[in-house]
Parts: C-alpha cells; sequence; structure tokens
C-alpha cells in the first residue's frame, strides 16, 4: 500500500518545492512495451508509398472521404476492464526483459505548488484510512481552461519520474519559466519607464510559449511608447511601426469570408467551426476537441505576427479565415496527402497543402511510437472510470486492501497515465501547428512563393524554424549510456532544441574550434561540402530512393543498428524516438520491410530490416537538422538577405522543377557569394560559427534503467528501491 511517498523522495521534494515560489518542473517517462525491432515495423524514410494497390482515388467531383471503422474510439464509460483487474499496460514486462530506452514517452509538467501537501486522495471526501487514505504527491495543472487534478504515482519501472528541472529557471530559483516572467513583468509594469526592459520581457515570454501574456506585453509597451514619440531604443522604436498597423487586426474577425464552404462540400464535412481567423473543418471531433485546436491556432497565428514585429517586420494579415480540417481519424490523414498534392512524408501529425491551401491536422499522433502508445493505453482505462473523470482526480470506490474497491496504487497510476497522455495530445498538437500551421502562415504572407517548386531545405527548415518539438532527443554517448534532451518550456523564436542536440552530435567537430592548425583545411572541406549538400537538397533526395537509403556522407552501424563514431558523424542515436521535424506515418514505407536480400545476405532478417529501418532514420535526422541549422542561422543572422532569395526564387518559372546549379546560383548571388572555394568556405566558416555560439536550450537528462516488474506481483512501488530522484536504482 502506498499512500504517501516514500522517506528519501519525501526528503527531496522539500528540498526541490519547499520555496515561496513553489514551483519547478516534473518530468514523467512512461516506458512502453517491446523493442520496436520486430519483424514487420514501419521503415521511417522516403516519400509515402501506395498500399497495395494504389493509394484510394477521389470520387468523382470531390476529394475521398473519410473511411469507416480506424481505430476504436473509447465508449463513454472506458474501455472494459482487463479480466483480473489492472494489469500493468507497459513498461518493462519482467526480469531480463529487454528494453529500447528510446521507445517511451516523456512529459515536462510545470509544478507551481507545493508536492509535499498532504491530503485526502479524493479531494471533498472525508479522510478515511481504507477508503479515502492520505496521499503525497497531488498535482494541479491547467490546460485550456480544463482543471487537471492528479493523484502521482510512479514504480521506477513503467513510470518514472525525473526532478532534475528542480532549479530551472535558475539555481536556487525553484520556479517555472511562466513565475519568473510574470514577476519580473509585474515590477516593471508599476514605472513603465524602460522600455528595453518591456521590448525584452515580450521576446523572452514569447521564447517560453507564453502567447498571451506576451500579447498583452506588446499593448502595453505600444501604448507606452505611444506617448513618449521620442528617443525611442532602436529595437522598440522598429516593433511600434511594425506592430501598429496590425495590433487591432490580430483580435479582430477577418473582413472577408472563407473558403470553407467550398471544401465543406468537397470533403463532406459535418461541421465547420469558425475563429477569428480560422475556420475548421470536422466530423464526430467533440466541442472541447474542436475549441482546444481552435486556441491554439489562434494563440500560433498571434505568436507568428508578434515575433515579426518584434524584428521589425511588417506582415499583411490574411483578409479571410484560413481553412483546417480537422481530419474525422488518423487512418485517412495519408490519402488526403495525396488527394491534395501534398508530401507524403510529414514531419508531424498533419500537413499543409500549398496548392490547395489547406492545413490537415490529425486527431491523433500518427508517428508508429505515439500509435504504439495509443494501443496500449486500451488496456489500461477500465468500464466506468472516463478519463475525464480520471484529470478530475476522481475514479472508483478505494480500499486499501483491493478487496471492496480499488487499491489507491491502481488508480493512482491510472490517474498519472491519463494525465501524460493528455500532455503528450497537447504537445503534439502544439507542434503540428507550430510546424504546418506556420508554413500555412508563411505562404498567406507572401514570405514563401506558393506556385514555385522550392528546395526541400528551405519548406523545411522554416517549419523547423518555429516547431515547438513535442518529445524529447534520445543520443547515445560514447560510454554506452543513454541521455535524453529536454526543454521544460519551449516557444517561438528559439531555437529547435531537439534539432539543435542532433546537429551537434552529428557535426560536432565542425563546430569546434580546431588548436592544431593541420586539422583546419580538412575541417573547412567537410563544411563547405555540408553546405553544398544541403543547397543541393543532397539529404532529402536521398530519402526519395525506396530500396535503400542514399546518404551522402552515411554513418556507419554496427549490427545492432547503433551508430558508431566515424568523421563528422558520431554517434547519433538512429534508433531513438524521432524527433520533431522526422517522424510521420507519411513518411514511412508500409508495413513489412525489407526482403533478406537486402543491405548483408548473411545477416538475419530482423537484422537487415532494423538496420535499414535505422539508416532511414539517420538520414530523415540529417535532413531535418541540417536545414533548421542553415535556415536558423539565415533568419536570424542574414534576415536581409534571406528575403532576397526567396524573392529570387519567387521569380522563378511556376510550377518548374529547380536544379541544383541553379539554386546554388540564385543563393550566391543572395548572400554575396563569389562562387569561389574561398567564398564557400568563408560563409560555411560564418554559419558553423555562428551555430556554435548559439546557447543550447535542451537540458541533458541521463536516463535511468527500469526496474522490471517482478512476474506474479502487482507493479507498486518498492520504496527500498526508490533513490532520491524517484526513479529506479
Amino acid at each position: 500500500m502506498r499512500r504517501l511517498l516514500p522517506a528519501a523522495l519525501l526528503a527531496f521534494l522539500m528540498v526541490t518545492f519547499a520555496s515561496p515560489a513553489q514551483g519547478g518542473y516534473l518530468i514523467i517517462r512512461i516506458l512502453l512495451e517491446g523493442t520496436g525491432e520486430a519483424g514487420g515495423a514501419p521503415v521511417p524514410g522516403g516519400e509515402a508509398r501506395p498500399p497495395m494497390g494504389g493509394f484510394p482515388q477521389p470520387p468523382m467531383g470531390g476529394f475521398p472521404q473519410p473511411p469507416m471503422g480506424g481505430f476504436p474510439q473509447p465508449p463513454k464509460g472506458g474501455f472494459p476492464q482487463p479480466m483480473g483487474g489492472i494489469q500493468p499496460p507497459m513498461g518493462v514486462n519482467g526480469p531480463g526483459a529487454s528494453h529500447d530506452p528510446t521507445r517511451s514517452m516523456v512529459v515536462v509538467v510545470p509544478v507551481e505548488e507545493d508536492l509535499l501537501h498532504v491530503a485526502p486522495f479524493y479531494a471533498g471526501k472525508p479522510k478515511d484510512q481504507f477508503r479515502n487514505p492520505l496521499w503525497q504527491a497531488k498535482l494541479h495543472a491547467t490546460l485550456h481552461k480544463e482543471k487537471i487534478v492528479t493523484n502521482l504515482f510512479t514504480d521506477s519501472s513503467s513510470i518514472q519520474w525525473y526532478t532534475t528541472l528542480k532549479e530551472t529557471p535558475g539555481p536556487g530559483a525553484k520556479r517555472t519559466h511562466a513565475i519568473d516572467v510574470r514577476e519580473r513583468h509585474g515590477k516593471w509594469a508599476k514605472t513603465m519607464t524602460d522600455l528595453k526592459v518591456g521590448y525584452n520581457l515580450i521576446v523572452e515570454a514569447l521564447g517560453y510559449g507564453l502567447v498571451d501574456e506576451s500579447v498583452k506585453y506588446a499593448d502595453e509597451l505600444f501604448t507606452v511608447a505611444e506617448q513618449k514619440k521620442d528617443a525611442l531604443p532602436p529595437e522598440v522604436a522598429n516593433f511600434v511601426k511594425a506592430y501598429g498597423p496590425i495590433k487591432e487586426k490580430l483580435q479582430a474577425q477577418a473582413a472577408k469570408r472563407s473558403l470553407s464552404e467550398f471544401w465543406q462540400g468537397k470533403l463532406e464535412a459535418a461541421t465547420v467551426n469558425t475563429s477569428a481567423h480560422y475556420a475548421i473543418l470536422s466530423w464526430d471531433a467533440t466541442e472541447d476537441e474542436i475549441d482546444r485546436r481552435r486556441t491554439l491556432l489562434e494563440q500560433n497565428f498571434k505568436a507568428f505576427f508578434l515575433l515579426h514585429a518584434l524584428r521589425g517586420i511588417e506582415l499583411k494579415l490574411p483578409e479571410a479565415p484560413l481553412v483546417v480540417v480537422l481530419a474525422k481519424q488518423g487512418s485517412i490523414v495519408r490519402q488526403y496527402a495525396h488527394a491534395l498534392d501534398a508530401s507524403g512524408r510529414m514531419a508531424s501529425d498533419g500537413f499543409y497543402s500549398p496548392e490547395h491551401d489547406v492545413l490537415v491536422l490529425s486527431p491523433e499522433r500518427l508517428d508508429p511510437l505515439g500509435q504504439t502508445f495509443t494501443a496500449q493505453l486500451r488496456d489500461t482505462y477500465r468500464d466506468g472510470i472516463p478519463r475525464k473523470q480520471l484529470l478530475a482526480g476522481g475514479g472508483p470506490d478505494l480500499d486499501t486492501n483491493g478487496e471492496k474497491g480499488k487499491k489507491p496504487d491502481d488508480v493512482a497510476r491510472l490517474q498519472t497515465i491519463a494525465l501524460v497522455e493528455r500532455f503528450i495530445d497537447e504537445q503534439a498538437t502544439i507542434c503540428t501547428i507550430s510546424r504546418e500551421g506556420t508554413l500555412q502562415l508563411m505562404y498567406a504572407t507572401g514570405q514563401i512563393p506558393r506556385f514555385v517548386s522550392l528546395p526541400e531545405w528551405v519548406t523545411n527548415g522554416a517549419g523547423n524554424f518555429f516547431t515547438r518539438p513535442k518529445d524529447p532527443a534520445f543520443i547515445k554517448h560514447s560510454d554506452g549510456k543513454w541521455w535524453m534532451t529536454v526543454s521544460p518550456s519551449p516557444g517561438y523564436g528559439v531555437p529547435n532544441y531537439v534539432l539543435q542536440r542532433q546537429f551537434r552530435e552529428l557535426y560536432g567537430p565542425l563546430l569546434e574550434e580546431k588548436k592544431d592548425k593541420k586539422d583546419i583545411p580538412e575541417q573547412r572541406t567537410q563544411r563547405v561540402t555540408l553546405l553544398k549538400n544541403v543547397l543541393a537538397d543532397a539529404y532529402f533526395l536521398g530519402l526519395r530512393d525506396q530500396k535503400e537509403p542514399n546518404d551522402p556522407d552515411p554513418v556507419k552501424l554496427d549490427k545492432s543498428g547503433v551508430a558508431l563514431s566515424s568523421g563528422t558523424t558520431p554517434n547519433i542515436n538512429p534508433g531513438g524516438q524521432p524527433p520533431v521535424g522526422v517522424t510521420g506515418p507519411g513518411g514511412q514505407p508500409p508495413m513489412g520491410g525489407p526482403g533478406v536480400g537486402m543491405g548483408d545476405p548473411n545477416a538475419p532478417r530482423e537484422d537487415v530490416i532494423g538496420i535499414r529501418r535505422k539508416k532511414w532514420e539517420v538520414l530523415n535526422t540529417k535532413s531535418q537538422a541540417t536545414s533548421w541549422a542553415l535556415y536558423y542561422y539565415l533568419a536570424k543572422a542574414r534576415p536581409d538577405e534571406l528575403r532576397k532569395f526567396l524573392a529570387e526564387l519567387a521569380a522563378m518559372p511556376r510550377d518548374l522543377p529547380l536544379d541544383s546549379p541553379t539554386i546554388t546560383a540564385a543563393f550566391c548571388r543572395s548572400f554575396g557569394i563569389a562562387g569561389t572555394p574561398e567564398s564557400f568556405s568563408k560563409f560555411a566558416d560564418d554559419w558553423m560559427d555562428y551555430i556554435h555560439t548559439v546557447p543550447p536550450l535542451g537540458i541533458d537528462i541521463p536516463l535511468v534503467d527500469p526496474k522490471p516488474h517482478t512476474s506474479g506481483t502487482d507493479p507498486k512501488v518498492d520504496p527500498k528501491g526508490m533513490n532520491p530522484m524517484g526513479m529506479g536504482k
């Protein structure tokens, strides 16, 4: 029975959270069953290949309709209860069971309260030793006005806690970034004399994803600056000039009607829900599901224009609401991509079609890991315990002996899993909207030409520049230890912490300053080669080969598929959870994998499939990480030249595929590269040196091996097996 935290963890939390702010960050990691190496696993990479017989074709006069079926949805009362009570739905299956450390779902939960507070398990009911015992820790959170209450659970095996971010955002602060920003804004708002401080608060709030706060601070700064007029700091003056024309329009309804009626007829969507700047088509989505996406779309809209205004760039807002399709189920999203002339290699849980100006969102995660998580959850929820009740801190009757009710441990486990699932869904939706929704805005504002066949590094780099990642990066160090890179509150205008970490892992030697002059010529040659590969779309083109990925600078893999350090590509994790900008069933060839004849003919079939899959993952990672790194440098350090380059591309013939020499020539003209080896080397050096100076946004955290469940026992917390970090020893 686990009614209170183990003594060691209790003492640790007293140090971690006992502060005036009562805040911090708690990382919860849920480990999934299986290794992901079984034959028939999806093989990432390349354009989506059609299923047997080809993709379904659009019916006469319209696009494909959502098919019946798809993934089973939970009944109103929840999923049926498994026989024999609650079974551990995920995690290591037993002693000696193999585990891929990257097969796990991770959320970073802000904590703005005292987790040491002892309270009855069910709030509002009297304390009872057997029916409603005292419990620690209890978490309260709010997502889109939804109040969440969770009795937290950890067993060191299937559910782990990491408290590494206890001192974020600074040593001894013991507070969340949101608390820190709001507190400093309160101090500034008393006088509002230093406008540079107000400007920096907007930038910082956006960087932490606090969009509503950012707009509030922007309005305040604009009002004060308008009153002063003279002697404004340059960045504030540029902001006021760019923000003034759009200030009221960010909140107002778009003037013209959208094309939602046209698309509703084409797709036979059941409903259209509108907001100030979006029209969302849907079928059987609940009001909460639509409202949540509508809120995130509008927040992303405001962040996009505010971020440009902070850089002194005035953009014209779309005159009509933008069209968004919330698909009925994830299984049809790829069919929509095919019908709407979008790339089948989806980088998130949805896509944007420039040809038709339609944004399609999946109602669920599409990547294999997310689908595994969803499938394993089906055996978790029990009849009579809907997720909404669990997230509200409710559940069935309790009995600490498990005779006349459910044990508190079991219900706390369900509540914790429901919490993680809710945050996972939120992160995935934010990721898709910040990437694909921002691409829609870039086309709508004319920053990217709509009918020109652009290089993939441009569109992916632009999308990755704005993406707020949904999952951590998993990295295996040279000592064999696994780490995950997380960020407590990624937002807008900051580095994509996943791709930043992976780029450093891939090309670390190219970023480092060489002390031995003998190594400098080789490093410069490698930098130039990398630059030319990116400009030529070499990494994206390499994904189109359906038989074997064509990697210009391949990473050597051992028989298990783990990367070996070689040249400029040391120890990236090809077998880890695919990062933002790399995943999605649209980028997965169909189930089955290659035959025995591919790769090493003497290797076992599962090894061939696994290694080939990891080659795809490595090349996917390279394509996305390198496109992000180059676009980030151009957008941050050379924005005027970047706009000139995009204008050159916009002047190209419509729908004509552009070859590598044409793109490279336009790039050289825009950025003043003479085309000589020396000029390429100078540009490549400036690029690498700049990326090297960008502080890492993510935080590396060592993974702790799970403690396997003992066969035949319930997955309870073992206080002796807990260490102060809340993880198995």
